[in-house]
């Protein structure tokens, strides 16, 4: 499990019992997820949304905000009438090396998606994520974004991974 309140984030490896925690970055988060995104794009993906819009306002200065400067977000186009817009291939800039493919699939709810896969070429691994319920309009306590380690739960440096402690094992297959 994987929670962040946007400056701090928490993973658990509940059936080992483990957690880490850290600075809510996007190489932090690369680590746990496989994917260089800040806890905004991860957001933005998990609600049916481009992880990495397009750059967009340009202040009086001139400078223009990028919510990922390091990355080219593009969009496969298949979600057409206003559902879920955040199928497509995420690309390093400059270089545009391909780091991950994003499929959204749209359920009978039509705005949040039903499944979110997401291929990482470079390691061969994929995570799939299936909703099975919700999302329901409610107040969210700040405890679901910043849990409260259980105990009996070890700490392990979860950034750092040997190869048996990986969040995201490319042997055990589509995790």
């Amino acid at each position: 499990m994987l929670a962040t309140d946007g400056a701090r984030a928490v993973a658990l490896v509940v059936p080992e019992r483990r957690f880490d925690t850290a600075d809510a970055t996007p190489a932090a988060l690369a680590t746990w997820t496989g994917l260089p995104l800040g806890p905004a794009a991860l957001v933005a993906l998990l609600g049916g949304h481009a992880p990495c819009p397009a750059p967009s306002t340009v202040d009086a200065g001139g400078a223009g905000t990028d919510p990922c400067p390091d990355l080219r977000f593009q969009p496969s186009g298949a979600a057409g009438g206003g559902g879920p817009d955040c199928s497509g291939t995420l690309y390093t800039r400059p270089g545009g090396r391909v780091l991950a493919t994003i499929e959204c699939a749209v359920g009978e709810a039509g705005r949040w998606p039903e499944r979110i896969r997401v291929e990482l070429p470079s390691s061969g691994r994929s995570i799939e994520l299936r909703r099975t319920g919700g999302p329901a309009a409610a107040l969210l306590g700040d405890a679901l974004f910043a849990p409260a380690i259980p105990a009996g739960f070890r700490h392990s440096d979860l950034l750092t991974p040997t190869d048996s402690e990986s969040l995201l094992e490319g042997d055990r297959g589509t995790q």
